[in-house]
Parts: C-alpha cells; sequence; structure tokens
C-alpha cells in the first residue's frame, strides 16, 4: 500500500513529541540518505472517560521501523514497517516533502500554542549503548472545534541517530470534549538503527 503524505501531516507530527526546536531546524528528514533506517518500540496506554464511566485502559506495544528508499531533491521516500504481537503488519510507503509548504506551518501554528517547559543535556543508555543527548519538554495547546487537545511532551535527540534523531519521546496526550475526556500516554525508545552510503 502507498501513501503519500502532505505537508500539513509532516508538520503535525511534532504533536507526538517532536520537540520545537527541531522544528525550527526545517525538515527533520533533510539530511537523510538512502538506506537509512531506524527502529523504535512504541507503547502507548489510553484511559477513556464518558462522563462517570471510566472505560479499562487500553494498552498496545508495537515496533516500528522506518527506511529510507529514494530520493530527489522534492521528496524523501520513507518505506515504514510494523510489527505487533510477533506479527508483522503490511509495509506502506510515504514520500515527505523536503520543503514543507509555510502557508500550512502558519494555519498549524495559528491553531496551536507551544509552551517551552525545559531543555538540558543527559546521556541516555539505551540497549548496552551510551547517546549523548539534548532534551526538551515542552506543553502544546490545539483547538479543536469543541474542547481542547493538551500534549505535554519530553524528547531526546542525538545527532548519532539518523532521520529524526530521536533516542526518546514520551508524551502525555489529553483530549477533552462535553461528556468525553480520552488520556494517552506513549513512549517511544529507539531499538537500533543503521545509515545508508
Amino acid at each position: 500500500m502507498r501513501r503519500i503524505i502532505c505537508a500539513a501531516a509532516v508538520a503535525a507530527l511534532f504533536f507526538l513529541g517532536w520537540p520545537a526546536e527541531l522544528h525550527a531546524q526545517g525538515n527533520a528528514y533533510k539530511d537523510a540518505k538512502v538506506g537509512d533506517w531506524t527502529q523504535y518500540k512504541i507503547s502507548t496506554k489510553s484511559t477513556n472517560k464518558r462522563g462517570s464511566d471510566i472505560s479499562k485502559d487500553s494498552q498496545s506495544v508495537y515496533i516500528k521501523k522506518e527506511t529510507v528508499i529514494a530520493r530527489n531533491k522534492e521528496f524523501v521516500t520513507i518505506r515504514v514497517e510494523t510489527e505487533a504481537e510477533g506479527k508483522a503488519g503490511k509495509s506502506t510507503e510515504m514520500k515527505i516533502p523536503l520543503k514543507p509548504d509555510k502557508n500550512i506551518n502558519s494555519n498549524l501554528a495559528k491553531r496551536s500554542k507551544v509552551e517551552k517547559l525545559g531543555s538540558g543535556e543527559e546521556v541516555l543508555n539505551i540497549g548496552g549503548k551510551k547517546y549523548p543527548c539534548k532534551w526538551f519538554k515542552q506543553k502544546t495547546v490545539a483547538k479543536i472545534t469543541i474542547g481542547s487537545n493538551v500534549v505535554e511532551s519530553k524528547s531526546w535527540i542525538s545527532d548519532l541517530v539518523p532521520l529524526t534523531h530521536i533516542v526518546k519521546a514520551v508524551s502525555t496526550t489529553k483530549i477533552e470534549m462535553p461528556q468525553f475526556k480520552l488520556t494517552t500516554r506513549t513512549t517511544m525508545e529507539l531499538i537500533a538503527f543503521g545509515r545508508g552510503r
């Protein structure tokens, strides 16, 4: 299955934990080379509350691998492979524009507010390997039709890692609407990576 990701979708990815500082540098895939790949373990836990009733927590864990399979002046093409409970999902391909649409990014900024909560440096030990990282913590409040969408995230990034440079990211997303509240906690942690030639 082939999928084309527009600039709006790419810009919206920072809600999943991409720090504002990473976006300020431009497209996170701008230095990607054919053959670069990353693999992450992603864990999510959601709690849904409707009125006075709280549903059971929903949890999921899956593995995601992204590999650069093509690149030109306009797009980077990424193959995405997933695995859950030992079963491989269908691989997809997505084209990511190297020149995000400024108008779309501007509209996105108008609908959301990012508050920087802190930053620093830390060495993370992941899988027995040490990664010197810069970390960024932020809070994003987005306007939706009715209600609010609030995301608090902390991301650790390192130049040692290709593509998004993310070593680890944790976020808590709270969506509140009349008679409906959903809280989702997501952790993304690097498993392995490789670089093309």
